[in-house]
């Protein structure tokens, strides 16, 4: 698919390019109709399609965040 392998080099890009310097997080949130159709529908993603892709790739990118987050207040406490 077109899309994908273009979804893949723009990834593999911005690691290259930013990895370094920026937190780059591995759960990387896909395009959905769904997604797109929540605005419309005045709901989150979780009650409109919550066993989507899109709302299991939110919910591991919060779950990364909370886990950097502890990670870093961890390691101020030492």
């Amino acid at each position: 698919n077109e899309r994908t392998n273009i979804t893949r080099s723009t990834i593999e890009s911005i690691v290259q390019g930013y990895g370094k310097h920026i937190k780059v997080f591995k759960n990387i949130i896909p395009h959905a109709v769904n997604a797109s159709e929540i605005s419309y529908a005045g709901q989150s993603i979780y009650q409109y399609a919550k066993d989507s892709k899109v709302s299991l790739a939110y919910q591991g990118l919060t779950k990364e965040l909370i886990n950097q987050t502890q990670r870093k207040r961890t390691e101020q406490v030492r």
